[in-house]
This record gives structure tokens, C-alpha cells and sequence, in this order.
């Protein structure tokens, strides 16, 4: 194994990035069920375990057959879930009729010390309400799959979209990923970024990155590999890969000359999928915590002042400068979520038999 570590320098912020946990509203549409199913329609039952009670959690969901019956499909335009009456948003990001079709689903709440379960529904004419993707990332600023567009989409909203500079596309931990070179410029810009996490009091990052890199590392946060940062030198947000004795940090730069380092014991190897979250909420009452998670596991906290909000930050968010791996789904979220959320989220989506079909 080689001792890697990860920052997130926040330069000019009062905080980090984190844990009550944060449910929001139940976002379905509620209709009537088809009490007789009519010809040309197939019913499948999908199941999962949750690591607990977690509310409007979009899910991986993959198809392939039997689960599903590609020729009844229509191409993904005849599939719908449910949750018992309620239909549910769904968001299809790769539709693959040789093989294995990548759908989000948003489901309401997850249960508790049994499985979920959601119905899947193709094929058939019957009408159905028609739920908008973004439904599916109600809860997120943006969410960018990098699954190769010219303009790397936003999956949240019509704003934030990506402009890939030198990028090329690969197989990533979901769909396709985007992968870096060093030294060669590689990079993706998202406009209008910069007026997002600047005065927020919540916070939720979330990225998969896969380093791949045989140079040493730089020994500083200040010198790290960046994957995932916003503005410059001055940026609020950087994260970094550097050597420090196989010890993840993450680092809060409160002003130009102090830093606060939130560290944990965990160790990755280079050339595999991590998953790394980060995220911060500032109370009214009582501290406000930063946390780190890798790997859906939270790794450790740090306190800050009540009251604590970001800071605003020139500069857009961007994807690269001097990193060499693949980068797949990034998103910002302005909520904290909980510990049970994101380890939903590893399991999801790392596991690609998380959702079982009956």
C-alpha cells in the first residue's frame, strides 16, 4: 500500500465542509396504482439495504436482463418506479441495451433493519406522469456525472454546466468517468460556479477520484495535485493529493496565514475507486462541525465558532491541475447529510449488486 493523503484547503473560509441528520421533504408524486396490470407491462421488484432511515436518497440503480425486457423498453422512455402508489423521479444517465443500463431513482425513505423495497414498472402504453430528472437531485446544486458530453452536463439544473479541456473519457465507477494527465493542461471549468458555497451555513461535497499516479507526491498541501478546486491561488475549496505519513488530512485555511488540519487514520492505495465526501454545518446554538468521509466512512471532525458560515470565493469550480487519475460523479450540495447518507451512497453506488431484481 502507498501512503497517500488527501486535503481540503479552504483558503479565506471560516469553516470546512457534514452530520445531524438532514432528511428535507419527501419530493414523490403520489397517483393511482394500476390495480390490473395490462398487456405488455412487467412488474419487477427491487431491493436493497440501507444502513439505517434515509430520507429522498437518490439510488443506483442497474439494469440488465432479465430484470429488464429491453424490447419492451422503448428505449427508456416506457420505465417508471414506485414506492407502493407513489410514482418516483428517476433520472436514466446510460441506457444500454447490450448490457447493463444506469438509472437514479429517488426514493422517499429508506427502512430500517429490513430491505427496501421499490417496484419497477416497462413497457405497456399505459399514461403515467411524466417526473423531471432534476427531481432526482432536488437537493443539490449540482451533480455532474462526466459521462463524456461536450458540455458535461449539470444533472441538477440547467445552469453550472462543464467545458472539458483536454480531457479524454473512460470507464469510470459509474458510466463513464473523465481522465487527467499531468502537465498537459487536462481540465474541466464549470461557469457561473463561483457564486455557489459563498455564504452558505451547510455544506456537502461529494467525488470519486481514482489517482493514478507513479511520481512521488508533493510533501504540502500548498504544492498537492489538486482534483477537485475552486478559483486560484485564493480558492475556497481545493482538494489535494500530498504525502503525509499515509494519513488522510483535510485542511480549513481560516485566513492567508493560519490553517487548521482534520486528519484521520485512513490509508487508500494508489490505482482504485475512493469516494471521498466532505461537509460542514454552522449552528445557531452550538459549534459548528466539519466532518471527513472516505469511503462512506466518517473519518474524523473539527468544531469552529457558532455561526459559522463560508466564505465567498472568486473563481469558478474546476476539475484538475497536476492530477493524474479519473474523476466520476462530483456534487455540491447546500445541506449537510448525514453519516447515513453518505454511506448509502458508497454502497450504492461501489457495489454493483447493491439492488437486487425479482
Amino acid at each position: 500500500m502507498r501512503p497517500v493523503a488527501i486535503a481540503c484547503l479552504l483558503l479565506g473560509a471560516s469553516a470546512c465542509l457534514s452530520e445531524p441528520v438532514f432528511l428535507g421533504a419527501v419530493d414523490a408524486a403520489a397517483i393511482d396504482a394500476t390495480p390490473d396490470a395490462p398487456p405488455g407491462l412487467v412488474t419487477r421488484t427491487l431491493r436493497f439495504d440501507s444502513p439505517g432511515v434515509v430520507a429522498n436518497a437518490p439510488i443506483l440503480v442497474r439494469l440488465q436482463a432479465p430484470c429488464v425486457d429491453y424490447a419492451i423498453a422503448n428505449g427508456g422512455a416506457d420505465i417508471r418506479f414506485f414506492s407502493n402508489t407513489v410514482q418516483l423521479a428517476h433520472e436514466v444517465e446510460l441506457w444500454n441495451e447490450e448490457g447493463v443500463s444506469l438509472v437514479w431513482v429517488k426514493v422517499p425513505v429508506t427502512a430500517e433493519g429490513e430491505p427496501t423495497e421499490i417496484r419497477f414498472e416497462h413497457g405497456s402504453e399505459v399514461p403515467m406522469r411524466t417526473r423531471q430528472s432534476t427531481e432526482v437531485w432536488s437537493l443539490y446544486e449540482a451533480v455532474w456525472h462526466l459521462n463524456g458530453d461536450a458540455n458535461e452536463a449539470n444533472s441538477a439544473s440547467a445552469m453550472f454546466n462543464g467545458s472539458p479541456m483536454g480531457v479524454d473519457s473512460v470507464a469510470g465507477i459509474a458510466g463513464l468517468a473523465r481522465q487527467f494527465e499531468k502537465g498537459v493542461g487536462d481540465r474541466i471549468m464549470f461557469s457561473g460556479t463561483n457564486q455557489l458555497v459563498g455564504g452558505w451555513a451547510s455544506l456537502t461535497l461529494e467525488v470519486w477520484v481514482f489517482p493514478d499516479d507513479d511520481d512521488p507526491l508533493p510533501d504540502s498541501v500548498a504544492t498537492g495535485n489538486t482534483y477537485l478546486g475552486k478559483g486560484d491561488n485564493q480558492a475556497l475549496v481545493d482538494f489535494v493529493f500530498y504525502n503525509n505519513a499515509g494519513a488522510l488530512a483535510a485542511n480549513k485555511r481560516l485566513d492567508t496565514n493560519a490553517a487548521r488540519v482534520l486528519r484521520s487514520d485512513a490509508d487508500f492505495t494508489n490505482q482504485q475507486w475512493n469516494y471521498f465526501a466532505v461537509t460542514f454545518n454552522g449552528d445557531n446554538n452550538n459549534d459548528s462541525a466539519a466532518q471527513f468521509f472516505t469511503n462512506g466512512a466518517r473519518d474524523n471532525e473539527d468544531q469552529f465558532a457558532a455561526d459559522d458560515t463560508l466564505e465567498a470565493s472568486d473563481g469558478d469550480f474546476f476539475l484538475g491541475d497536476n492530477f493524474v487519475g479519473l474523476i466520476d460523479e462530483v456534487r455540491i450540495a447546500n445541506a449537510r447529510f448525514s453519516a447515513g447518507y453518505i454511506e448509502l451512497q458508497y454502497a450504492a453506488i461501489s457495489n454493483e449488486s447493491f439492488v437486487s431484481c425479482e
